[in-house]
């Protein structure tokens, strides 16, 4: 009886090691090739993609937009793709998605969906760790829709000169404040459009890529405001699912949940300079040299 107990006892431990492996296994399918297992010495430059339309599209389309923008840069991966469901996997098979001339422009409602999807900014452009969230208000009082329609300039700051040093564990993102303020007043016949003040960040394909954690230090950001500063290195909590903040039938797919430490920023001045520390597994402390530093400038 005693032999019997402690049998299933062991194997009881067993089981749970190896559930404890399978986890781990699952929350490292993504390993970029940063560091010691890099595989290039070289910069990477990598091209930004437009948003595009995904409403109503199937998961498997959608997956597979975002694969082929994976698979343009092989040698930032070690082995291949795995789709991580934890920052995925609530994403709901054939909705709409909050638009970006919708949240611009319309606000909730029927016309939330229109224009791109907003969250397209991040799942085409896969190497953009972390982004600017932000869309510009631009509000029925400033512009016409018809005004909207005819201008190609979009309702966010693209970003641009995304670069990696894979060797050294780094890269870099750019977004053009002034330059997109002149074009928005150019535009649209305005004096002046500010657009420093408040800003968030979407850290999605950080996540899935398998950057699971993330400490902003406060103390290296230059002409920015850090309202809600993190006191170490944390598990990023972003994913996609289908939600009903938009108004729309069915409610739509887009980023969740708001939380403070990604989402209170405020720019206080250009040019401006975020730096952001990023592990594939969690740190002791903010001290433990990051797999990645990720600078975002602003300018």
């Amino acid at each position: 009886m005693k032999t019997s107990k402690m049998s299933k006892r062991i194997a009881a431990v067993f089981l749970a090691l190896a559930m404890c492996c399978v986890i781990a296994a699952q929350a490292r399918a993504n390993d970029l090739a940063l560091g010691r297992s890099a595989r290039t010495a070289s910069t990477v430059e990598i091209q930004i993609n437009p948003p595009v339309d995904l409403n109503f599209r199937s998961r498997s389309q959608i997956l597979q937009m975002r694969e082929r923008e994976l698979r343009k840069h092989p040698e930032l991966m070690n082995g291949s793709y795995s789709l991580s469901e934890e920052v995925f996997g609530p994403m709901e098979e054939g909705k709409a998605w909050w638009g970006t001339l919708g949240m611009a422009f319309h606000g909730a409602g029927p016309d939330s969906i229109k224009g791109p999807a907003e969250e397209s900014r991040f799942i085409m452009n896969p190497y953009l760790l972390i982004g600017q969230a932000g869309i510009i208000a631009l509000g029925k009082s400033t512009v016409r829709e018809d005004q909207l329609s005819r201008t190609s300039i979009p309702v966010f700051i693209q970003p641009s000169n995304l670069r990696w040093w894979p060797r050294e564990g780094k890269a870099e993102v750019t977004y053009e404040y002034s330059e997109y303020e002149r074009q928005i007043c150019k535009a649209f016949g305005l004096k002046r459009f500010p657009i420093t003040g408040p800003a968030s960040l979407e850290a999605i394909n950080a996540r899935d890529l398998g950057l699971t954690y993330i400490y902003i230090p406060p103390q290296q950001a230059a002409n920015i405001r850090v309202d809600a500063p993190m006191s170490g290195p944390l598990p990023i909590p972003q994913m996609v699912h289908c939600g009903g903040t938009c108004g729309y039938p069915g409610g739509c797919n887009n980023m969740s949940p708001a939380i403070a430490w990604l989402d209170r920023f405020a720019i206080l001045a250009l040019p401006a300079r975020l730096v952001i520390y990023l592990w594939k597994t969690e740190p002791s402390t903010e001290r433990e040299p990051a797999d990645m530093i990720y600078t975002m400038n602003f300018r």
